[in-house]
């Protein structure tokens, strides 16, 4: 299924040639009659790519249930965060370093900052490393007192989210489709199924209650939301490994100067978790402390890097944050895949329920219209 959604989301939501290609044609078009033309290799590339996004994602929660697993006391988020941040940064340096001239992201360049560029780059860095980060941090904590689907379900109310504020900044409702809309919806309601419980019986139950956990996953939501929306407004003007440096840069500073925060004031709770964790990290065996530093920079590496190159790449060329973020809806379809290939975690009738809306919204978004009809 997976396959199949991919193949129809290159061929459904790729941007198409504007009209100048059709002017350049041989033989004048018949009236009111348009070809349609090719897509560009180029845009079939970054949405390649940008499917890749949610696939990478999909890895992050068994990577974090095994650390949690090897670790007897309780695994501070801002630290398994600070990890993953310090291993995005080196895996950005290292690709830098190696095709940084190549693809306008040289470390020289980089620490430039009497250029112009240069210090675009890192303010677009320092906006984007913000939004992510106080993003994580308040999804961590509201995960914390909520149940896991819950807030699974909960931030991916980005799939309306995004599409609002899209409308809002580009002047009403009208501005995104209605197919779009409609799309979005349908997404809203797969991630609602894959979150509740249905019973043999057909059965849907999922709790209404509603506290703090609850507000700081949805503020956690409208951050995520606020970067898809803002990414897409910065990345066309500056090289993806360059703003993907600068970003994990920022998060990883972010996180230290939050650290160094805490260390000032060690009667906080958190503070004193951080202190029981270092603790017990040291006693640990070398088996469990292996596990906790290789879940750490696979998702460093993977879900961080990988995904903050990847949607600054994918969102450099034209696609709309509605349609990336439609994109990355498909995430809870990869995490089900992932937890049944790497934890033996089965699908429940509601996620699979769940998933095939999904899938019947990502048609309805790559569905092509019918064709023009010449002009009788």
């Amino acid at each position: 299924m997976f396959c199949a959604v991919a193949t129809c989301l290159v061929v459904g939501l790729t941007p198409q040639p504007g009209p100048a290609l059709l002017r350049a044609s041989v033989r004048p078009l018949p009236t009111r009659c348009v070809a349609t033309p090719e897509p560009a290799p180029r845009e079939l590339g970054k949405l390649a790519v940008l499917l890749t996004v949610p696939a990478a994602w999909g890895t992050f929660a068994p990577a974090v249930k095994l650390a949690y697993a090897a670790s007897p006391s309780p695994l501070p988020g801002l630290v398994f965060s600070t990890g993953q941040y310090f291993f995005a940064t080196l895996t950005l340096l290292a690709a830098a370093a190696a095709v940084g001239k190549e693809e306008g992201g040289s470390l020289d360049a980089m620490a430039d900052s009497s250029e112009p560029a240069t210090r675009a780059t890192w303010l677009a860095g320092l906006e984007l490393g913000g939004y992510l980060f106080v993003a994580n941090q308040l999804q961590v904590k509201g995960l914390g007192t909520i149940p896991a689907d819950r807030g699974a379900f909960l931030v991916q109310t980005t799939t309306l989210v995004v599409p609002l504020l899209q409308a809002l900044s580009e002047g009403g409702l009208a501005s995104v489709p209605r197919r779009t809309w409609a799309a979005c919806v349908l997404a809203f309601v797969g991630v609602l199924l894959m979150s509740a419980e249905l019973d043999v019986a057909g059965g849907l139950s999922m709790g209404l209650s509603f506290g703090l956990g609850d507000l700081l996953v949805l503020a956690s939501a409208l951050l995520y939301s606020v970067h898809v929306l803002r990414l897409s407004a910065l990345a066309s003007g500056i090289p993806a490994l360059r703003l993907s440096l600068a970003k994990a840069c920022s998060e990883g500073g972010y996180s230290l100067l939050l650290l160094g925060g805490l260390a000032l004031l060690p009667a906080l709770p958190i503070s004193q978790e951080i202190g029981v964790f270092a603790q017990t990290f040291a006693q640990l065996d070398a088996g469990a402390q292996f596990t906790l530093a290789a879940s750490a920079a696979w998702c460093g590496v993977v879900t961080v890097a990988y995904t903050i190159w990847a949607q600054s790449y994918g969102q450099s060329g034209g696609i709309s944050p509605t349609e990336a973020n439609l994109v990355y809806t498909t995430q809870p379809l990869w995490s089900a895949a992932f937890a049944w290939l790497l934890l033996g975690e089965l699908l429940t009738p509601s996620e699979v329920v769940g998933g095939l809306v999904i899938g019947a919204a990502l048609w309805v978004a790559t569905r092509e219209d019918e064709p023009a009809r010449p002009a009788e």
